[in-house]
């Protein structure tokens, strides 16, 4: 389920520092929808991977996206299983 949210808020990089608590997704939606660097076209979800349909709204917007989703999985992802960086 962390990983679809993750996937959903990506869209809007500039508002991943933001607590998802404040902000809903349909708020964001709604208020920042013009800011979005990707349309999200669709999804599947494998075990072990992803593939990700995506069009690109702004300049690097797929960089950013991709940026935005690794970053912030990968942090809850460590944070949740305590591995720390070596």
């Amino acid at each position: 389920q962390r990983f679809l949210d993750t996937l959903l808020y990506s869209q809007y990089p500039h508002l991943k520092r933001f607590s998802w608590n404040k902000f809903p997704l349909d708020k964001v939606e709604q208020e920042h929808k013009n800011d979005a660097v990707v349309q999200l076209l669709g999804f599947g979800l494998i075990p072990n991977h992803f593939h990700l349909a995506v069009r690109q709204l702004a300049d690097n917007g797929i960089s950013k996206f991709m940026h935005s989703l690794s970053t912030s999985y990968t942090n809850f992802f460590n944070t949740k299983y305590n591995i720390r960086a070596s």
